[in-house]
């Protein structure tokens, strides 16, 4: 018999596909030559390794997926996720702490420029010039300038424009120096004397610095802002 015919033969008798037929004459060749029937028990040992294999290999993929199911797989993937959300809320953090809730960028979103003012008010403008000059100092980050320059304003005849002019020294200070006590002090004097639309500007500011939101966000760095001037973006 030819080896490839032999061959297929041991072959379909290990899978258990072979014929009747074949299945005899097979096992007339295991009788009669005993290279063939090396040949057989050789194949058989060879495929119950295999088999073990298979089975060993299987085993383990299935022990894996049972590991992730149950929560107690590799640590790579098992902290995967939390490291991802420590990430995130750190970054929201020191986002909310050393920007959104800087004492300069709440001075920033809170200060009225010669622009905003001028469309709301646009008949009681008096001191046109001086106002866009303080906006320029303001803007780089010169407080000390910009209040010298809304100093002038506050002398305005307009109530309105005085009290802008006022509300914008205390804007300016608190991105100079941070809402220290005194400042608190002469918001709240403020709050009380200013016309309604500013008064009611005072309130919010005030409100919003003594929330447990803005403290839990504050970097503890007021002391170090009358000597480190931050400068508006």
């Amino acid at each position: 018999m030819a080896d490839n015919r032999l061959h297929d033969l041991i072959d379909q008798y290990l899978l258990g596909t072979i014929s009747s037929e074949d299945h005899q004459v097979l096992q007339q060749h295991i009788a009669t030559d005993p290279d063939v029937a090396r040949m057989v028990e050789e194949s058989k040992l060879a495929y119950k390794a295999l088999e073990q294999e298979r089975r060993k290999q299987l085993k383990t993929k299935l022990k894996g997926l049972d590991e992730i199911a149950s929560g107690t797989g590799s640590t790579k993937f098992k902290w995967f996720g939390p490291l991802i959300f420590l990430c995130v809320a750190c970054f929201f953090y020191f986002y909310m702490s050393s920007f959104y809730f800087n004492p300069g960028r709440v001075a920033e979103r809170n200060y009225i420029s010669y622009q905003t003012f001028s469309v709301d008010h646009p008949e009681i403008i008096i001191k046109a010039v001086e106002w866009q000059l303080a906006d320029v100092a303001f803007s780089h980050g010169e407080f000390e300038k910009a209040i010298h320059q809304f100093a002038i304003l506050t002398e305005s005849s307009s109530p309105y424009e005085s009290a802008a002019a006022n509300w914008n020294i205390l804007i300016a200070q608190l991105a100079l120096e941070g809402p220290v006590v005194q400042w608190k002090l002469k918001l709240e004097a403020f709050e009380k004397s200013a016309p309604e639309e500013f008064s009611l500007k005072a309130k919010a500011l005030r409100k919003c610095l003594e929330s447990a939101y803005y403290k839990f966000f504050l970097f503890r760095f007021q002391d170090n802002l009358s000597s480190i001037k931050p400068r508006l973006i």
